[in-house]
């Protein structure tokens, strides 16, 4: 996640990233998968509101094992993150 932070703000310093961070991720729009590379993986499926990836290569899908709850802690988490810096 703070690799896309990086490409979406090249010229950013570490206080800027830190908050941009907290503030692109709990606004992001869980219905579009987060991707460095732009891949489309057609098995996804659509009723599923967060879409997460695992960081090692190759890659692979792991939002079948995302419930709503695990989904709720994820985003309350970065919007406290966000809230508190």
């Amino acid at each position: 996640m703070l690799t896309k932070v990086f490409l979406l703000y090249p010229e950013a310093n570490v206080i800027e990233l830190i908050e941009r961070y907290f503030i692109t991720f709990s606004t992001w729009d869980w219905h579009y998968p987060l991707r460095i590379k732009n891949k489309q993986n057609k098995e996804e499926k659509q009723e599923k509101n967060i879409t997460i990836y695992t960081t090692t290569h190759p890659e692979h899908s792991i939002t079948s094992k995302i419930t709503k709850t695990n989904q709720h802690i994820i985003l309350n988490a970065l919007i406290f993150g966000n809230y508190f810096y």
